[in-house]
């Protein structure tokens, strides 16, 4: 588990606020993106109040709750979970008829709607990575994808403190300087929804979904061989995260 664990402040040595990076392969809508738009959200500074100003909040003169109803200043920011930091959301795709409101853009033919508040915080890189060949290596393709994303966020935000994946744990020890290529990030989260070797055997109690024993034929070996081959690879890359977060 975690060796180095994240600090609660949300502000780093050198005053400046915690900058968390979000790596998703597909920023649709679905339990995954849902999760990830949450966390990303509650890492955000806590949006004022409508009828609120940022003079109000920062200038005890003109704080009316404080004044006029002798509410403790300390007592009322104590009930706000959000972490005050930077967040950045690195995918290969976002599609914006097909994503929630959160980081969706504003349409200009639509001057109405604003902007979701993580609009501004993605940013879509490796969309002509295919997801898969002719319906074959989905996990391949989506390891290359999920690598490329981890190489284009290292390289858009070296000095980010701390990294959240999901789905696909591959990169993790890119990410925390496995063979010294890199200096590493200052911590690394992975979240496990489901393990993927459960999720990808088409079996019950050891017989295939249609009853009859699992083939032996040489594309059921094949299927084994590339699945434990992948599995033990995400097996060990999870070894290399801070902290490991399952559902």
């Amino acid at each position: 588990m975690a060796s180095k664990p994240v600090s609660g402040s949300s502000v780093t040595k050198n005053n400046k606020p915690l900058h968390i990076v979000f790596l998703h392969l597909d920023l649709g809508i679905g339990g995954a993106e849902q999760l990830v738009v949450n966390l990303a959200l509650a890492s955000l500074p806590a949006e004022l109040e409508p009828n609120s100003t940022s003079e109000e909040t920062s200038d005890p003169s003109t704080n009316t709750n404080t004044m006029n109803t002798g509410t403790n200043p300390s007592t009322t920011s104590s009930t706000n979970t959000n972490l005050n930091a930077r967040v950045s959301i690195v995918t290969t795709h976002c599609d914006q008829s097909h994503c929630f409101d959160a980081v969706r853009k504003s349409k200009s033919s639509d001057t109405t709607r604003k902007p979701g508040r993580l609009a501004d915080c993605v940013h879509v890189c490796g969309a002509a990575i295919p997801v898969h060949l002719w319906g074959y290596g989905t996990v391949v393709f989506s390891t290359l994808r999920m690598l490329y994303l981890s190489y284009v966020a290292r390289w858009k935000f070296p000095d980010a403190d701390v990294y959240v994946l999901d789905i696909l744990p591959t990169p993790i020890p890119f990410l925390t300087g496995w063979l010294n290529i890199h200096t590493g990030v200052k911590c690394v989260i992975y979240y496990c929804h489901f393990p993927d070797k459960l999720l990808t055997r088409d079996t019950v109690n050891g017989m295939s979904s249609t009853g009859t024993q699992q083939s032996g034929g040489l594309k059921a070996v094949l299927k084994r061989g590339y699945r434990a081959v992948m599995d033990g690879l995400e097996e060990w890359s999870m070894m290399y995260a801070d902290g490991i977060c399952v559902n």
